[in-house]
């Protein structure tokens, strides 16, 4: 049996380019305001995944090398040690629904509140 190709060799490192952190859905009008407020800027997407939310905010790590390779490899946080090429962004869709808008995350609530009521 051939062993695995390391994905990570070949890739341009999304997951050293994206901060991800996890948020909670929206409960009431303000913090759907302060959501849609962060999608003002152009760096700033939401996404949901499996039932849960999530902020990403474009921008790449410190120790990023020209070569996408980690310049601190062996000093990397636990965070970086434990994602997995297994669960990369380049190896599929990472997200059941994506949000770059104000008006893109305001229309879905709509829809959602909207099934509620039927």
């Amino acid at each position: 049996m051939a062993a695995e190709k390391n994905r990570c060799l070949e890739c341009d490192a999304p997951c050293c380019r994206n901060l991800v952190m996890p948020i909670t859905r929206p409960k009431n009008r303000y913090e759907l305001d302060l959501l849609k407020w962060y999608l003002h800027y152009d760096t700033v997407q939401i996404f949901i995944s499996n039932h849960r939310w999530h902020l990403l905010i474009e921008g790449k790590c410190i120790y990023l090398s020209k070569s996408n390779n980690c310049t601190q490899y062996a000093l990397r946080p636990e965070v970086c040690r434990e994602h997995s090429s297994d669960s990369c962004e380049t190896t599929g869709k990472w997200y059941d629904k994506i949000f770059s808008t104000p008006e893109q995350l305001e229309k879905f609530m709509k829809q959602k509140k909207t099934k509620r009521r039927k």
